[in-house]
């Protein structure tokens, strides 16, 4: 209390709300800002995080290597890898995955376009992508490369060897006198055409043990028979059509081909006929293979990389949806 009794002096009177200026507790009053628990919607919301140095390298590299380098080292993996370690090649794309859903989920930081998500959706094309031209690729040269890797190679093998003996051939290495004879080739049509013909010494032989064969290579007729190196005299050496892998298929048709050969021609094919593309160097032929994927890998990989920054480019710099976030602020300052 005052000197008068009044108790003045001693705090601020109790205001209309009871006990604080201006009103309750949690109601705004004469001035004072905006009181506990309140908002002014004509205050700006507080900024983002400043941008980093080199931002728009960093982000646009990132939007560009990142699928890339997904997409390379995918293809490279099942190229080298898938033959005897399938299970390292799928656990890479599964992590690829991840990383991926990863960036997708992930909490954009500031206002503007979805940068990380569209990372995310860049990295799973690519890991998608990959795994199709990458199985591709496997299937169609480096299954083959691979699977004769594990066979065995003969030396001065002769026609009229009994083909038993050679049943684990990849590659086979005739006797000088070994040639193959065009005039009893033959041939069907299966969708494709597929052409033997029959690989003979200088001595007659009751059976045919050995057949060169291919595809699209002899006339209409089964003449002309003109398949890998039919017409090099060099050559007498033949990569063996295997029982499995992508040309396995053929196998079929090329002893259908080579027991109507043997109708037309009295040369009839032994039971266990091995057939083969008809080569001078057998190891430059499984060589072809290899060096054809990696030019289809580095050749594919390069397009991606063209790919990924034309995207890169348009995602980065292309026209960006205003945020409500964005349209607080522009109103805040038109105002």
């Amino acid at each position: 209390m005052d000197q008068d009794g009044n108790g003045k002096g001693y705090g601020p009177v109790a205001g209309p709300g009871g006990g604080f200026p201006g009103g309750a507790y949690g109601m705004p009053g004469p001035g004072y800002g905006p009181s506990y628990g309140t908002s002014d919607p004509m205050l700006p919301p507080p900024a983002a995080p400043p941008r980093p140095t080199y931002f728009h390298t960093v982000s646009l590299g990132l939007l560009v290597f990142m699928p890339s380098f997904m997409f390379g080292m995918i293809t490279l993996s099942l190229a080298l890898l898938y033959y005897r370690l399938p299970s390292t090649c799928w656990t890479f794309t599964v992590i690829c995955v991840g990383i991926s859903v990863m960036f997708m989920v992930a909490r954009p930081v500031r206002d503007g376009p979805r940068y990380w998500f569209n990372l995310g959706c860049l990295c799973l094309l690519a890991t998608a992508a990959s795994n199709g031209v990458g199985f591709w690729n496997f299937y169609r040269h480096f299954s083959l490369y691979w699977s004769y890797e594990g066979q065995r190679s003969y030396m001065n093998a002769s026609p009229s060897d009994p083909a038993l003996l050679y049943l684990d051939a990849g590659k086979i290495a005739f006797s000088l006198d070994a040639h193959v004879e065009p005039a009893l080739s033959y041939g069907i049509v299966d969708g494709d055409r597929f052409c033997v013909a029959p690989i003979v010494g200088k001595g007659p032989a009751t059976t045919i043990e050995f057949w060169a064969a291919g595809v699209n290579c002899c006339g209409s007729d089964g003449k002309g028979f003109s398949c890998d190196e039919a017409f090099n005299k060099h050559a007498r050496s033949g990569l063996v059509y295997l029982d499995y892998g992508p040309r396995s298929e053929y196998l079929k048709q090329f002893r259908t081909a080579a027991r109507e050969a043997g109708t037309a021609h009295s040369a009839p094919p032994s039971k266990d006929a091995i057939f083969v593309a008809w080569v001078e160097d057998p190891d430059a032929a499984q060589l072809w293979f290899w060096s054809s994927g990696m030019a289809f890998l580095v050749g594919g990989s390069l397009a991606y990389m063209a790919f990924s920054l034309v995207v890169g480019l348009m995602l980065h710099f292309g026209p960006r949806a205003q945020s409500p976030m964005s349209k607080n602020k522009l109103e805040y300052r038109t105002m």
